[in-house]
C-alpha cells in the first residue's frame, strides 16, 4: 500500500511519527467487500487484523438455538480480529459488512512485531480492549437485570453516543438499522422493538429517514 492514504485517520496510528507510519504502509493491504459479506466467521482460525477504512460492520454471535445476537457495530477507523491474533484461539464472533466497506488488513506476524517495536500501538490496543470489556460487562448487566423496555432504551443511548451525528433536527445515527437488527442488539423480540419505536415516534422523540437512519429529535433529550 502506498502512502497516498493518511494513516493518521486510523485512531490506532493517529499519534505515530511520520517515520513510524512509513514502516507501516508497506505492511497493509486494502480489501473491498460488498454488503452482507462475512469478513470473518465465528470459529475460524485467524492470522489477520482488520482496520476499517470506510463503512460499517456488525459483530455477531449465534446462540444455541441459532438466533443472532449483535454484539457491536464498528465504523470508520475501528479495528477487529485482534483477539485471535493475540491469543491464537478461533474467531470469537462473525463480522459482517452492513454496506460496501473498505478494509485494511495487517498480518499477524507484522502486527505482533509492531506491538513490540512501537509501544504506542500496544497502549492503544490495551485501551480499546479495556473499553470493549467494560461494554461487555454493561451488556451482561442489561440482559440480566433490565426489562425489555429498559434494554431497548439502553441500546438506543449507546447507539446515539457511539454513532450519532448532530444535525438541525437533533442527533442522527450514521448507521442504518432494521427493526430486526435492533432486536438482535437489544436481546428482545422484533415485535417489542416495533412497539417501542412506534411509541417514541408518536411522542415526538424519534424519527426515521428514508435510509432507515434513526434521528433522536431535540425533544427526546429528557426521554433518551
Amino acid at each position: 500500500m502506498t502512502p497516498s492514504f493518511n494513516l493518521k485517520r486510523i485512531p490506532l496510528f493517529s499519534e505515530l511519527s511520520d517515520s513510524e507510519l512509513e514502516r507501516i504502509y508497506p505492511l497493509l493491504k486494502r480489501r473491498r467487500y460488498p454488503k452482507g459479506h462475512a469478513v470473518i466467521k465465528e470459529g475460524e482460525r485467524g492470522d489477520v487484523i482488520y482496520l476499517i477504512e470506510e463503512g460499517q460492520v456488525k459483530i455477531t454471535r449465534a446462540s444455541l438455538d441459532g438466533r443472532e445476537k449483535i454484539l457491536d457495530i464498528l465504523s470508520d477507523g475501528s479495528f477487529f480480529g485482534e483477539l485471535s491474533v493475540l491469543d491464537e484461539m478461533p474467531r470469537s464472533a462473525t463480522v459482517e459488512t452492513m454496506g460496501e466497506v473498505s478494509i485494511l488488513t495487517l498480518h499477524k506476524n507484522d502486527f505482533l512485531r509492531l506491538l513490540e517495536e512501537i509501544p504506542p500501538i500496544a497502549v492503544k490496543i490495551i485501551r480499546v480492549l479495556s473499553r470493549r470489556l467494560r461494554a461487555a460487562d454493561s451488556q451482561i448487566e442489561d440482559l440480566t437485570f433490565k426489562s425489555s423496555r429498559e434494554k431497548i432504551e439502553s441500546m438506543f443511548i449507546k447507539l446515539r453516543d457511539a454513532h450519532g451525528v448532530a444535525d438541525h433536527r437533533g442527533v442522527r445515527l450514521a448507521v442504518s438499522l432494521t427493526h430486526q437488527e435492533l432486536a438482535d442488539m437489544a436481546g428482545c423480540s422484533r415485535e417489542t422493538v416495533c412497539r417501542y419505536v412506534k411509541e417514541l415516534k408518536d411522542s415526538g422523540c424519534l424519527a426515521v429517514d428514508d435510509d432507515k437512519r434513526y434521528i433522536f429529535l431535540k425533544s427526546a433529550t429528557a426521554r433518551l
